[in-house]
């Protein structure tokens, strides 16, 4: 998925630079959609939200289109999900107001739509399979009891032995989410 996110990232008949740092920052922005993506789905409804966020959601989405219908320019498409995947963490940890329910709704299914079915990028929540998601909510959740008990070695030792395999855990206003992460 990197690779491809990384073609993805120029113009079909752009001369593509094939560096490890070129690769490298292609994972970042690769796994920063994918947790926008995660984190739209998770994000609440409501009746009326903020018209500026709504109109700027609704903006970004028509440009998008409108980039890949300019002779399929995927790069600019990105830097508009780029723009509302901003958009979606800022909503997400309150640095924003949430836009009305019918444009989050909007948002949703067509933020999915360019990533996964017109770009093809997948999740990789869906490469790992539902065990790894499992385990992760065994541990995620064993964490937390130890947390409620104020056992914080448990906790901490939890936290830090993921880390230490390659998973983050990011605690948040929603729960605990995980992401890979990239060790070096």
């Amino acid at each position: 998925m990197t690779t491809r996110f990384f073609m993805l990232q120029a113009h079909y008949s752009s001369t593509l630079d094939f560096t490890n740092d070129a690769l490298d920052a292609a994972e970042k922005g690769y796994k920063r959609l994918m947790n926008a993506l995660g984190v739209l789905d998770k994000l609440e409804i409501s009746g009326s939200g903020d018209p500026k966020v709504s109109e700027e959601i609704k903006t970004n989405l028509k440009e998008a289109m409108l980039n890949l219908c300019d002779d399929l320019n995927t790069a600019k498409c990105i830097a508009n999900l780029f723009e509302l995947s901003s958009i979606i963490n800022a909503i997400a940890n309150n640095q924003s107001s949430a836009p009305d329910g019918d444009t989050l709704v909007r948002l949703r299914k067509e933020f999915r739509t360019l990533l996964v079915d017109v770009l093809g990028l997948m999740p990789e929540a869906q490469e790992s399979g539902s065990n790894t998601d499992g385990l992760m909510q065994l541990l995620i959740e064993l964490r937390q009891n130890a947390r409620k008990n104020k056992d914080f070695a448990t906790s901490d030792r939890i936290r830090d032995q993921l880390a230490g395999m390659g998973i983050q855990l990011k605690d948040g206003p929603s729960g605990t989410e995980w992401s890979l992460v990239n060790l070096q």
